[in-house]
């Protein structure tokens, strides 16, 4: 567990080019990764959708974020800025958004 922090922390300190952006393989679920410690989560749920901005808080966030941006377990497919812009804006004219 120590060993798992250590890199958690020496990945803390790397520097970034934001926001980064993943997608789940089920095309559901997109990621705007737009610092460190913040992100954007698009999800799509039928013909509904929610969208929502995350601020980290707690140690299981950063490391989600973290595993989001790292990818070592291929987790999460890499989109483009496009990708995650067109997928909004898809399910913004077509979709009933939902607030949490």
């Amino acid at each position: 567990m120590k060993a798992i922090k250590t890199q958690i922390i020496l990945i803390f300190y790397m520097d970034y080019i934001f926001p980064i952006f993943r997608k789940y393989g089920h095309d559901n679920t997109y990621f705007r990764i737009n610092s460190k410690e913040n992100f954007d989560e698009l999800m799509i749920i039928g013909s509904f959708f929610i969208f929502k901005n995350q601020q980290a808080q707690i140690f299981p966030e950063f490391t989600m974020i973290i595993d989001m941006i790292e990818n070592q377990n291929n987790n999460w497919h890499a989109i483009s800025a496009d990708d995650f812009d067109a997928k909004l804006t898809l399910c913004q004219e077509n979709l009933t958004e939902k607030k949490l």
